[in-house]
């Protein structure tokens, strides 16, 4: 089930990419941590309200979800750079 939020917003305009890291110290905070990157705030907002319109009943018992928004100020990448600018 986890995953078809995933693939749901993967088809929504303005998504860019996603990445799932694993925390590798089995004490830490978080689990697992979801990168996903959007064109905007608002591409990312609107994406997310349709998908719990399309998805309504897509939840996973002893998930928690913290969803946010970050803006990125810098990154070692070419075409990174150009996005976060």
């Amino acid at each position: 089930m986890i995953w078809a939020s995933r693939d749901f917003l993967q088809t929504q305009d303005g998504c860019i990419s996603t990445q799932l890291h694993q925390n590798l110290d089995p004490n830490g905070k978080f689990y697992l941590v979801n990168v996903a990157r959007w064109c905007s705030a608002d591409d990312f907002k609107n994406a997310t309200a349709k998908m719990r319109k399309a998805l309504p009943d897509n939840q996973v018992e002893s998930v928690v979800f913290y969803p946010s928004l970050f803006k990125m100020i810098e990154s070692d990448m070419p075409f990174e750079r150009k996005m976060g600018k």
